[in-house]
């Protein structure tokens, strides 16, 4: 995958959309390329969160594993969609598992690299601050409709 290609990507993503030119270069600098084959596992509930994953192609999907065995699918993720932000600023553990629905590429960003990078950019600090918020309040919606339905 070459450089303009990973930086279309990059700059389709929600988060990564309105850096500048420059910018995007330095997180291509530092991301890694990878590919993953159709039901591999990307990441696993409880793993260390050391980074975040963008999708360049292919779907990920994004399950949990009831205690009985039930997997239950939270969401399908797919091109400029990404994955593990929440870690990559906590350090927390993975919350969910990601499996690669079809053959996918990947970009990965490791934890310590982007916190320089947020460090330095006051812009995408914010800009991230108002990503997770809008997530967040999506995630409460949801349970509130399910809080709220009748059984």
């Amino acid at each position: 995958m070459d450089a303009a290609a990973r930086r279309q990507a990059l700059s389709r993503t929600q988060l990564f959309q309105a850096l500048q030119p420059a910018d995007l270069d330095t997180i291509l600098a530092r991301a890694v390329v990878k590919r993953v084959l159709r039901g591999e596992v990307i990441r696993r509930r409880g793993d260390p969160g050391s980074g975040m994953v963008i999708i360049v192609s292919g779907r990920v999907r994004i399950s949990l594993v009831s205690e009985d065995g039930r997997e239950v699918t939270l969401t399908v993720l797919g091109p400029g969609d990404i994955l593990g932000e929440m870690t990559l600023i906590d350090g927390g553990e993975c919350s969910a598992d990601a499996t690669a629905q079809e053959d996918c590429v990947l970009l990965t960003l490791e934890r310590g690299q982007f916190l320089r990078l947020l460090r330095s950019n006051s812009d995408l600090c914010l800009h991230l601050m108002v990503v997770l918020c809008q997530r967040l309040h999506r995630s409460n919606a949801g349970l509130e409709d399910m809080a709220l339905l009748d059984l």
